[in-house]
């Protein structure tokens, strides 16, 4: 019932403040708050977990020390086990091993992957990407550049532009695009290849599509030639 307790002169229980603080300051345990501070950092062994209030709500924090396992929630229903953010690191365990992933779910809604993070420095994001800008490096100090002219009639009138609803049902539109085993036999480079899936660099057509506009406005500038040449020919 005192209002301290020093044992060994190292902690000293405080019940005014309702915490539990060594002599140096390097530990603090607050009752009232739930709250646990240590200077220096914490080694954990084996598998462990740090909780908010996860019946009714707040952020926990589990190790897996078997698989280096990581999970951090944030729950608002811990009732029906939904919460608004999962951040998991999948260590040595099964899965998709050595990744970091970031869920989202509403408060009734299944998880949704949004994106992960591969040990290659690969990401995939699950949903639309939203940005003001992207950015690619295209500086000509990092290019060697060739004299090959880039084909871009041929290469346009190669490509199969498919029209498509994804399997998932994301959602109900009607989208177009190309497939990657088609596209791969013409320009195997537009090709990346993922760790689950792969994908299309879209940007890089562009080029493609450029060139074949200048190849267009060449044979424009050839046909009036010839129909000025026939016009003058005939007059």
């Amino acid at each position: 019932t005192a209002s301290t307790y020093t044992a060994n002169d190292v902690a000293v229980w405080s019940s005014t403040a309702k915490q539990l603080q060594d002599t140096n300051g390097q530990f603090t345990w607050n009752s009232s708050t739930s709250s646990l501070y240590i200077n220096g950092g914490v080694t954990l062994a084996g598998s462990r977990e740090i909780t908010g209030a996860p019946s009714t709500g707040g952020t926990m924090l589990n190790v897996n020390g078997g698989n280096n396992d990581v999970n951090i929630w944030d729950v608002y229903n811990g009732s029906s086990g939904s919460f608004g953010f999962h951040l998991q690191y999948i260590g040595s365990g099964t899965g998709n091993a050595n990744t970091l992933d970031l869920y989202t779910s509403g408060e009734s809604g299944p998880e949704v992957l949004a994106y992960r993070v591969y040990q290659d420095g690969q990401i995939t994001f699950g949903e639309d990407i939203t940005a003001d800008n992207f950015i690619l490096s295209s500086d000509p100090r990092l290019k060697n550049v060739s004299d090959e002219k880039v084909k871009g009639i041929e290469t346009v009138m190669q490509l199969k532009p498919v029209s498509f609803k994804w399997k998932d049902e994301r959602d109900g539109f009607e989208h177009i695009g190309f497939l990657t085993t088609d596209v791969e036999e013409i320009r195997p480079e537009l090709v990346s290849h993922g760790a689950e899936y792969d994908g299309i660099s879209y940007s890089k057509i562009t080029a493609i599509n450029t060139a074949a506009i200048q190849d267009l406005k060449n044979e424009i500038e050839e046909l009036k030639l010839e129909i000025k040449r026939l016009k003058d020919g005939s007059s």
